[in-house]
């Protein structure tokens, strides 16, 4: 192998040094720019590359950043959640009680209370809902009624989750009125 390359640079010799000297020069000169073309294409090459992977580190960096914001997000949100149930878990609220204490302030009867439980999915939590029927009711005192309900129950453990009225055709300053009160708690 290696008297093959020594007989081939051997051979190149002879015929470089049979060229004359014009010649000469335009073969150095053609060999120096084959020599430049080749590693200034190799560098840009390099060079577009090194851009290429720059961009894709950046964009990298900036999801990461993303995921690292949602992820304090999500902490956040988790340790909220444990702090409400921590807090549902040390409250018992008897929505009867509530409702006929509201109720018997403002002078309103309630009859028809209903209550039902369910499950509350992925938890531990079971939601107590109480469906209270009202007639004849004036908007004054359901105003007042659904303050009470939410305000005595302390810090939002109970909710007016669902309120249907309507205007009496007898009267159209009164109401009947259905409206579904819940509290939440952990499943026994």
């Amino acid at each position: 192998m290696s008297s093959q390359v020594t007989e081939l640079k051997e051979k190149l010799m002879s015929q470089f040094a049979a060229l004359s000297e014009r010649e000469q020069r335009l073969v150095g000169i053609t060999a120096l720019v084959a020599v430049v073309f080749i590693f200034g294409g190799g560098f840009l090459l390099m060079q577009s590359s090194l851009k290429s992977k720059e961009k894709q580190i950046k964009a990298q960096n900036e999801q990461l950043g993303q995921i690292l914001a949602l992820e304090s997000d999500y902490n956040r949100s988790k340790n909220a959640q444990r702090e409400e149930m921590r807090r549902l878990e040390g409250k018992n609220i008897s929505l009867f009680s509530l409702l006929q204490n509201s109720a018997s302030e403002l002078g309103l009867s309630l009859k028809d209370l209903n209550e039902k439980k369910s499950p509350i999915k992925d938890s531990e939590m079971v939601q107590v809902s109480v469906d209270v029927n009202l007639k004849e009711v004036s908007i004054d005192k359901l105003t007042s009624f659904l303050e009470s309900i939410e305000s005595k129950s302390g810090k939002g453990l109970v909710k007016v989750t669902r309120l249907k009225t309507k205007t009496r055709f007898d009267n159209d300053q009164l109401l009947d009125v259905r409206i579904t009160v819940s509290t939440w708690r952990k499943a026994v």
